[in-house]
């Protein structure tokens, strides 16, 4: 993706002069301005921006596409907890300690809901 605009270049050429149009070749993206592009350090310079903005694009988005996953997992294993820590307090014996067990459990589900 990155190398096809530059190797295509001549074509895009091409194609313009059968055309009779000006299109700036050797860009991600097409791209118009008010002013004439096409030429040596401005395509490059504009070449580089689109380069440096459409990795910021893939950036943030996975940044918010892994924070969200992160979080979803993070309550997942919160919940599995609450869930062994039912079981360990249903399993006690001793009626006192289960019951204190299973108040910690409740409080704690019901912070892990919330």
């Amino acid at each position: 993706m990155i190398t096809t605009p530059i190797i295509e270049i001549k074509k895009c050429r091409n194609n313009n002069l059968q055309r009779g149009i000006k299109d700036v070749c050797g860009l991600l993206m097409n791209v118009w301005f008010p002013f004439d592009i096409d030429y040596f350090p401005m395509r490059q310079f504009f070449y580089m921006i689109q380069l440096y903005s459409i990795y910021n694009s893939y950036v943030v988005s996975s940044t918010i596409s892994f924070s969200i996953v992160e979080s979803m997992e993070h309550v997942i294993f919160r919940i599995k907890h609450v869930k062994a820590l039912f079981v360990e307090a249903l399993n006690e014996e001793n009626y006192d300690k289960r019951r204190t067990l299973l108040n910690r459990c409740i409080k704690y589900h019901n912070f892990v809901i919330r």
